[in-house]
């Protein structure tokens, strides 16, 4: 399993703190398309950008729970051609069945094309608090706006997983065929897995790095993902290595 590593990024995160707009989002769990979250309302919160500026859109979240393990899922995406480029930053808080808050965790991702849906798998490793166990994921948003959008990249597929089953030792693996059709050999994909229940809603999924997807060939991505339960469904959201 390789799992993002926040130490890295985490220079990028309190930059984007002290420049990036406010933004907000229910909670709850849903599907890539807009869902009804916990509280009755569509996630599709969007932050309040100057204008002309970067704007960011919460579509759905979710999370999955493996014994100590959380997996949470944020979907986001844009309709300007200023977001392009720019850096995504999600915080989550999780709480318990007490509505205590157990914890907060932060992901940052950027948009490589207009209209891309976008996966911040947000990971957090309790097992240093004992059986705690999870029941709510708020997450919220921000996007930073430098001025100075990077040219779009082309868009790549979302792909439905070709086989969902039992790990060799534990947990549940998704795997994904995915196709360069393009002439360049890509490296360093970064593959946000999402995992479904059979209602539609969020359960976990994980985050997936392949190496290399050489120009014109398939090739196959096999995750160990973190799901409450076995999904139904899981899909992969394929984006560029800028980070």
């Amino acid at each position: 399993m390789r799992i993002p590593k926040a130490l890295v990024l985490a220079a990028v995160v309190a930059l984007l703190a002290a420049c990036s707009p406010s933004g907000s989002a229910s909670d709850g769990s849903g599907s890539d398309e807009g869902v009804i979250g916990a509280d009755g309302g569509e996630q599709n919160a969007q932050t309040k950008p100057k204008p002309g500026g970067a704007k960011v859109t919460l579509k759905a979240s979710g999370f999955g729970q493996s014994g100590a393990y959380v997996q949470g899922i944020a979907i986001v995406t844009t309709q300007s051609k200023s977001s392009v480029g720019q850096f995504v930053t999600v915080s989550a808080n999780f709480f318990d069945k007490s509505d205590a808050l157990v914890a907060t965790e932060q992901q940052v991702e950027s948009f490589s094309w207009v209209g891309q849906k976008l996966v911040l798998p947000i990971w957090l490793d309790l097992s240093d608090k004992g059986s705690v166990k999870i029941a709510r994921m708020k997450p919220s948003v921000t996007i930073s706006d430098n001025g100075g959008a990077a040219a779009a990249k082309a868009e790549l597929p979302v792909l439905k997983s070709t086989e969902v089953r039992k790990s060799k030792y534990e947990g549940t693996t998704a795997s994904f065929a995915f196709k360069n059709n393009s002439d360049t050999d890509l490296e360093n994909l970064r593959v946000g897995v999402v995992c479904y229940d059979k209602a539609g809603r969020i359960i976990g999924g994980q985050a997936s790095y392949p190496d290399l997807a050489p120009a014109r060939q398939t090739i196959r991505i096999d995750t160990q993902v973190v799901t409450s339960h076995k999904p139904k469904l899981c899909k992969a959201f394929p984006s560029y290595g800028d980070l």
